[in-house]
This record gives structure tokens, C-alpha cells and sequence, in this order.
């Protein structure tokens, strides 16, 4: 719900993706047709944060109007340490802590026309797009417990779903791999993408 919880994001193709009204109104109405497809697909956990605006808000919104939907979980960050630079994600798997990955897709800059050639190319012949081919990748990771989607389209979990599928091949997975940036230059990079 980070992807339509304020009406301002560091998200590459975000002046595309929500409606051009960022009221509260619009973007609640947003996060409910999103839930709405990502549940119709299957999807039963959703991630939040009360720094994302009202992403704590509007699934909560969402949930008082289908009580049908009782397996569905919210995850919520809140009054946490912000740990990357001291503890890798496989020594925290190793210790028994789940991973959650939040920018599967680098705040859009693994989708779309964004997405960087070898991307691309790895997409090609997987056949998905090279959104789902980048968290795909990631779900393959040994120590991703939990990778989310970001999802801000009702379009974008139906991609986003096929990562589970996707064959990317020892050869596809290698190219992938030397996409990585470290931690400090992908925050540095990050930080530099302006607000939409």
C-alpha cells in the first residue's frame, strides 16, 4: 500500500500509474480496485508502513468493507531501525529472521521503459516482463523470505505474480546478478529521484 498510500513517491513511471486527482479520496479509492485485483489473484499479504501516508488507512478501510476477506494480513513498519549497512540479508535469514524485500522492482527503475537493457534482454526470453523477471530474481534469493510488490496499477499484480513462474536459467540469473548495486550507491541513487 507504500505505492498509493501519499500522494507523493520516489517511483520511476508514478505520474502513469496513479490517477492525475491525488486526493485522499482518489488514492483511497485506487488502493481499494488494487486490493480488490491483487486479492482476486490470490494475494494475502499486503505490506504498509505509517510513514507511507495512509497506506495503514486505506487496506483498513478496505478490510471493514469485506469481512469475507478474514485471511488476508497487513504488515505494518513501524518504530524501527533502519539496519542495512549492518547486517547482510543472508546473516539475518541465517539467524532465523524473515527477510522482507521492499523494492523489488528499484522504485520502478526494473519495469517498463526503465528497465535497463540486460533486464530487457533476460525478459525477452523468459517471455514476462521485466518487472516480473526482477522480482523473480529476487525471489530466488536463498534469504528472501518475503518480496513485495509494489504494486500501484491493478494491471501490476497480475505481472507481478507471474515472478513465481518465470524460468530465468543459470545463464539468465548470472546476467541478472551484475545489475546489483551496492546498498550505499542504490540509496544515493534513490535519493536523487524526485518526488512524484
Amino acid at each position: 500500500m507504500a505505492s498509493v498510500g501519499r500522494p507523493g513517491r520516489i517511483t520511476l513511471g508514478r505520474e502513469a500509474d496513479l490517477p492525475a486527482d491525488r486526493s485522499a479520496a482518489a488514492l483511497r479509492e485506487r488502493a481499494h480496485q488494487l486490493l480488490d485485483a491483487a486479492c482476486a489473484q490470490g494475494v494475502r499479504h499486503v505490506g504498509a508502513a505509517r510513514s507511507h501516508g495512509r497506506a495503514e488507512e486505506f487496506p483498513a478501510d478496505w478490510l471493514r468493507a469485506r469481512p469475507d476477506a478474514r485471511d488476508v494480513v497487513v504488515g505494518s513498519k513501524w518504530g524501527y531501525t533502519y539496519t542495512a549497512g549492518r547486517r547482510t540479508e543472508a546473516e539475518a535469514h541465517d539467524a532465523g529472521l524473515t527477510v522482507v524485500v521492499e523494492e523489488g522492482v528499484a522504485n520502478g527503475r526494473l519495469t517498463g521503459t526503465h528497465a535497463p537493457d540486460r533486464l530487457r534482454a533476460v525478459a525477452e526470453g523468459t517471455g514476462a516482463d521485466p518487472d516480473a523477471v526482477a522480482l523473480a530474481f529476487v525471489l530466488r534469493r536463498p534469504w528472501a523470505g518475503v518480496v513485495l510488490s509494489g504494486a500501484a496499477t491493478t494491471g501490476q499484480p497480475a505481472s507481478h505474480l507471474r515472478a513465481a513462474a518465470v524460468g530465468l536459467g543459470a545463464d539468465g540469473a548470472e546476467r541478472l546478478a551484475r545489475l546489483a548495486d551496492d546498498p550505499r550507491t542504490y540509496r544515493e541513487r534513490r535519493g536523487r529521484l524526485p518526488w512524484r
